[in-house]
């Protein structure tokens, strides 16, 4: 099989993962409701920084062969982008590998094809608010910056993330 299969079939599996989970959630929310209790969006009391996680970044230097195999042996579909300075500049994602021909991987840097319209999230939101703009957006990856200085990269909240956020509180409320 060829790399792009094996992308497709772990974001299908990660995604049937995630619809499970959330099914459970909404079960045990459900439950939660007919116990009298208000119904408050599970991830409202999540905030992003107890979720983020570190990823490696690139350089809009670096060949997206090299991009790929990080992304690969991280699980991961989008990295972020620093420049020189160590500044957020862009993200890279798989997609943006794929819409080039492998054999050409090797010879074409990410400054050809990242994005350098960047979304992403502070440490002090809401998972709630980070769920729904990722939602609006057709988004699955967001970096986390600082509030002070927004070129300043602290990490990543990933749909993977977010499964593991509402399995915790999913754990927490049925104990």
């Amino acid at each position: 099989m060829g790399t792009n299969t094996y992308a497709l079939l772990f974001l299908a599996l990660s995604s049937l993962i995630l619809l499970l989970q959330v099914g459970l959630l909404l079960l045990q929310l459900q439950r939660e409701r007919k116990n009298g209790r208000p119904p408050l969006h599970v991830l409202s009391g999540v905030r992003v920084s107890q979720v983020m996680n570190e990823t490696p970044a690139v350089s809009p230097k670096d060949t997206l062969e090299a991009v790929q195999e990080i992304m690969f042996a991280r699980e991961a579909f989008a990295l972020p982008v620093l420049d020189e300075d160590g500044e957020l500049v862009g993200l890279v994602s798989m997609s943006d590998v794929t819409q080039i021909e492998r054999s050409e991987r090797s010879r074409v840097q990410v400054g050809a094809v990242y994005s350098r319209d960047v979304k992403y999230a502070f440490p002090d939101q809401t998972m709630h608010e980070v769920v729904e703009r990722m939602r609006e957006l057709h988004l699955a990856n967001f970096p986390v910056v600082s509030r002070r200085d927004e070129k300043q990269l602290l990490g990543m909240v990933t749909k993977a993330d977010i499964m593991l956020a509402y399995k915790k509180m999913a754990l927490d409320l049925s104990c």
